[in-house]
Formats: structure tokens, sequence, C-alpha cells
């Protein structure tokens, strides 16, 4: 299998393009979570994608409510009853925060079936 990949510059400066890492991922379906500019979830902190009832919001656990502070790009997230599915998480650093290599993150995925209400 051969990978080939074009990157062009908006000059005709030529510059160099430098990888850390490339992912490949199916498209099946995708979810991409951005927060709002200088904003991140803490430690301890949650953020909450409920698709059932379309909400986005970051829970810091001191009962003041949700903060609205970011935004979710691609479509809803379905599973089909029977068929084994694998879920893809992946965390990028946009550099803001120091980066450190003992950071983890923990994801629970919850889910709630879908009922005909009469």
């Amino acid at each position: 299998m051969d990978f080939y990949m074009l990157a062009y510059s908006k000059t005709n400066v030529a510059k160099n393009v430098d990888f850390d890492a490339l992912h490949l991922y199916p498209v099946d379906g995708y979810r991409d979570i951005r927060l709002f500019a200088g904003l991140y979830v803490g430690f301890n902190e949650r953020l909450v994608d409920d698709m059932i009832e379309d909400e986005l919001y970051q829970d810091t656990g001191a009962g003041t409510g949700r903060g609205y502070t970011a935004v979710a790009l691609g479509n809803t997230i379905l599973l089909q009853p029977g068929k084994d599915q694998r879920l893809y998480f992946v965390a990028l650093d946009d550099g803001a925060l120091p980066g450190d290599v003992n950071r983890t993150l923990t994801v629970k995925a919850y889910y709630r079936p879908r009922r005909l209400a009469l």
C-alpha cells in the first residue's frame, strides 16, 4: 500500500511539514468536539456529549450548573444492536497546556436503548 500526501503553501516559499503521528480511522461516523479558544477541560472535570438530548456541556462537579464551552462537529454516533462496534477516542493538545507525557484521558461511554413512545 502506498500513501501520498501533498501540502500546498499560500506563498511561493518552500516549507517543511513535520508529523509526530498520523492516525487513520474509519469514517462511518465521527464526532469532533472543539473547545472555544483558550478554554480546556480541567482535571477532574468532565465533558458530556449527550447525543439523545442534543446537549454538549462541561461539568466541573461543583454543582454550579453546566458550562457550554464546546461545539461538536459531525454526526450522531448510532450503535446497531447485535453487532460488535468500535469507538475510537483521540485527544489532541494544541500546545496551550504543558505537554505532560503522563497525562491520561478517561472515557466512559453509556448508551440508552431507543424506545417507541406511544
